[in-house]
């Protein structure tokens, strides 16, 4: 009996230095494809991101920047199912709700981008990135009021406009005073 509990001890101190190093590992692909995103190497990226999701399939983030990437590789339709895995598996990822919205965008779908820049908004009210992209939407719905709002609501929070998409923006709404 003392070797049968002494072979469960064993067994489980190396189930769970296992674990710890795929948690690790999985961090360090995470890591390196985060890295290769920025360095705009999305192939070198998305191998790295592979490898975290097969180490741990429950990564809400490895889902999150591997729908970046794609949506970055233009293949959008890959980019919405990755995000929608994210939110699946962290129904409170407000950032996988926000970038999935921009897909949406990509995509011209802008009643399923609302959907999704409303609930990022409902999860991080002060998310200045899902109100200049919601308000974008609703420039191109000709709701310029709702616009010219999340548009001066994202300024507040802190978000940068480039100069020409504003210029453009305040020329579409009717409106200079932003």
């Amino acid at each position: 009996m003392n070797r049968k509990f002494n072979s469960i001890i064993v067994f489980t101190v190396a189930a769970i230095a296992l674990s710890g190093c795929a948690a690790q590992m999985e961090a360090q692909y995470i890591s390196m494809g985060q890295e290769a995103g920025r360095q705009g190497k999305f192939d070198e990226a998305l191998v790295d991101l592979n490898k975290a999701i097969e180490l741990n399939p429950r990564s809400a983030n490895a889902y999150y920047l591997r729908g970046l990437t794609n949506s970055e590789r233009g293949n959008q339709y890959q980019a919405i199912t990755d995000l929608s895995k994210a939110i699946e598996l962290e129904p409170s990822f407000s950032a996988a709700y926000r970038y999935r919205g921009i897909v949406y965008i990509k995509n011209e779908n802008f009643e399923k981008a609302l959907i999704d820049l409303n609930k990022a908004i409902e999860i991080n009210p002060k998310d200045a990135a899902a109100y200049a992209s919601r308000g974008y939407v609703y420039a191109r719905k000709f709701k310029n009021d709702l616009a010219w709002k999340d548009a001066h609501k994202a300024k507040e929070l802190g978000h940068y406009f480039d100069p020409r998409f504003l210029a453009e923006f305040k020329k579409s709404i009717g409106r200079d005073d932003l």
